[in-house]
């Protein structure tokens, strides 16, 4: 055997054996989202210094345990920062754990909000709970940014990093985001900004 040929087996041996660690290499649950599907939310007169909250990210478990959540950032952001981000009980979970008090009066799952986190009943809590279920069991992910351009912003998905076990890990929502100066989303230059 060549070494050229040792150090091609050797890699692809190595390969396989940290592939199979990491599928089992944690025993904890992991972060899932059922039912995900690419989005793009568009809202309209956004501008500069303004704060919005971006929700209708729903997280469970593939299984009883917990997961820490350490970030959520935006992927391929364009004028935006994070400025915090929480999350609340599913609002359509039957049975489940009551919200914080929502002084937005804002129904339901969010998807673009001209208010801050805690106005929409979202804590800083890190903490995801509860195995995936039929009765909407799970939580709400929001993060709030601030539009930190004159021009158009946003972002075309959103990352979570987080711990389960003694494992960092990482599961991304594909939900993509334009804040619009214009009266409309739907307007030529808030079309143009590609996320």
């Amino acid at each position: 055997m060549t070494t050229r040929t040792c150090v091609a087996v050797l890699g692809l041996v190595l390969g396989l054996l940290l592939a199979a660690w990491r599928v089992i290499g944690t025993n904890g649950p992991v972060l899932t989202s059922p039912g995900a599907n690419v989005v793009t939310q568009g809202t309209a007169r956004i501008h500069q210094g303004d704060t919005v909250t971006i929700g209708s990210m729903f997280g469970c478990l593939n299984k009883p345990g917990a997961i820490t959540i350490d970030t959520i950032e935006p992927v391929h952001a364009v004028g935006l920062r994070v400025t915090g981000w929480g999350l609340r009980p599913n609002p359509f979970w039957k049975g489940g754990p009551p919200s914080a008090p929502n002084p937005a009066g804002i129904g339901g799952q969010i998807t673009v909000a001209k208010a801050r986190l805690s106005r929409l009943g979202f804590t800083t809590g890190r903490t995801i709970d509860v195995k995936c279920g039929q009765h909407g069991e799970g939580y709400e992910l929001a993060v709030q940014v601030e539009k930190t351009t004159a021009g158009e912003a946003g972002a075309s998905g959103w990352v979570v990093t987080y711990k389960t076990g003694d494992e960092t890990r990482k599961f991304g929502f594909p939900l993509a985001v334009k804040l619009c100066n214009e009266k409309v989303s739907w307007s030529k230059k808030c079309n143009a900004l590609k996320v």
